[in-house]
């Protein structure tokens, strides 16, 4: 026995429920992105002002190297920002593409065939399921910055302890 599809009729909140979780994880990709963009262009500057303080002649061998480190630590750390924004990227838009699909298929619920309906469904599922997957792989990326930047705030603080 094959159950009854519910029509719009009996349920008319049923596309709201069906695309509320897509749409409220297509915002949380929106926010991520711009904080994490956000991040890389503090690095961008601070790589920058890395690169000018090198450019100065009263610096000490030691401070040059404590310089050089974090120069070097600041390119890895826009890389990983660079990586986890591609995949907040991805995240964005299969979470937009699942909320589209549900959206489709709740809507034509009542009027296309069940097999369409079910590969409607089920695409929408596996679009959210990349989404899923792309806030996992820009949460590692974004781990690894996080280290990063610790180890560049421990640096300088010896640079700040030793100019004393």
């Amino acid at each position: 026995m094959t159950a009854d599809i519910p029509s719009l009729a009996q349920n008319p909140f049923a596309v709201i429920t069906i695309i509320a979780a897509p749409a409220i994880l297509t915002n949380a990709s929106s926010i991520l992105t711009l904080s994490t963009t956000t991040r890389l262009m503090r690095c961008l500057d601070r790589i920058s002002a890395l690169n000018r303080a090198l450019d100065e002649t009263t610096l000490t061998g030691e401070q040059r190297e404590a310089y050089k480190l974090q120069a070097e630590l600041s390119h890895k750390q826009s890389r990983q920002f660079l990586g986890a924004l591609r995949w907040i990227y991805v995240a964005l838009a299969a979470f937009a593409i699942a909320s589209f699909l549900a959206l489709i298929g709740a809507s034509t619920l009542t009027v296309l065939p069940r097999a369409v309906i079910d590969f409607f469904g089920t695409a929408s599922l596996v679009a959210g399921g990349v989404g899923a997957l792309g806030f996992v792989w820009s949460s590692i990326n974004l781990i690894i910055a996080s280290r990063i930047t610790l180890v560049i705030m421990e640096s300088e603080h010896e640079i700040l302890i030793r100019k004393r």
